[in-house]
């Protein structure tokens, strides 16, 4: 495991967002549906009519997102897209982000 110790300056320096960004919700949704119906009620727990009513048709609902969004839990810079006000134009930045950008990130 990797550690990272913060001084108090470093902590001064820190900027937190407002919230998640759409595709960071987004693809940590789909890793969460990507984890076995088996896993542990830890993980689980209040996400089982979510998961019931989203999972099956998952493949059908998001299609290419799948493909962009890694299987590890690895997400690349150009899926992150924090000043998207909402889906739509965190897609539009995703389909406009440099190829040679894409292509790091993916590989």
């Amino acid at each position: 495991m990797m550690r990272i110790n913060f001084t108090a300056a470093d902590l001064r320096q820190i900027t937190l967002a407002p919230g998640p960004t759409p595709l960071w919700e987004t693809a940590v949704s789909v890793h969460r549906l990507r984890l076995p119906a088996t896993v542990g009620p830890q993980l689980r727990f209040g996400l089982e009519s979510w998961e019931r009513e989203v999972r099956g048709g998952l493949r059908a609902r998001a299609g290419v997102v799948l493909d962009l969004i890694p299987r590890e839990d690895f997400l690349p810079g150009f899926l992150l897209q924090p000043s998207a006000g909402d889906l739509a134009e965190g897609l539009d930045l995703v389909m406009h982000a440099p190829s040679a950008q894409v292509s790091a990130g993916l590989s």
